[in-house]
């Protein structure tokens, strides 16, 4: 952890609710790093060079093109697809979805409202938590739990931790994905520099309510 560092910024398009949001709208700073998240299809990153061009392109910041009614004719290496390497976007469906699932919620202030509704094309990666959070010392190894047949991490002497819940807000066969879906995180400091970057196991999101054995 780089000295001075006291608070982790989570995209703000990420958030999964309006009153989350920090206010106002938090500005980078030195004791601030700043959060980047990528969903990715895991069979493409099994791919060497599918894994290295989506790390470039996180680390980059770059944003892949919106899609047009051309893009059914652009060839099938084309990497901005998912199973090619390109990050994994909220299919409309799901989209419909977390629309509704938002309404059900009490009313918020109209601006509250549409602030958080113009991001809802991004919000594939979905932080039940706060914007801002601070780092704190990492005091115990995770619960079996929470780590399931894994083996526990192995956690330095002096180590930082972020809890922050999060949800994927779209399945796995949506984006005809059978192995499951993968977030590289990447963190950056406040003069965007390259901190570090990871990439999680795989994730299987399923709407039929079962648990599934990830291939080994």
């Amino acid at each position: 952890m780089p000295s001075g560092i006291a608070k982790l910024h989570l995209p703000t398009h990420t958030i999964s609710k309006p009153k989350l949001l920090s206010k106002p709208t938090p500005e980078r700073s030195p004791d601030t790093l700043e959060l980047y998240t990528t969903l990715v299809c895991t069979s493409a990153m099994q791919n060497p060079e599918y894994r290295r061009r989506a790390f470039e392109r996180a680390a980059a910041g770059v944003i892949p093109k919106e899609e047009s009614p051309d893009d059914n004719l652009a060839e099938e290496d084309d990497g901005n697809k998912p199973l090619n390497g390109g990050d994994v976007k909220i299919c409309k469906g799901c989209m419909t979805r977390e629309r509704k699932r938002a309404a059900r919620k009490k009313v918020r202030k109209v601006e509250e409202e549409e602030s958080w509704h113009k991001n809802e094309a991004k919000r594939v990666i979905v932080f039940n938590t706060h914007e801002v959070k601070d780092w704190h010392t990492s005091t115990s190894h995770p619960t079996s739990e929470s780590t399931g047949d894994r083996p526990e991490p192995f956690v330095p002497e002096g180590a930082m931790q972020i809890d922050a819940p999060m949800r994927i807000a779209c399945y796995c066969r949506h984006q005809d994905e059978k192995l499951g879906f993968q977030v590289i995180f990447t963190i950056k400091d406040y003069q965007d520099r390259l901190i570090a970057q990871e990439i999680t196991t795989s994730i299987m999101i399923t709407d039929d309510h079962k648990t599934h054995n990830m291939p080994a």
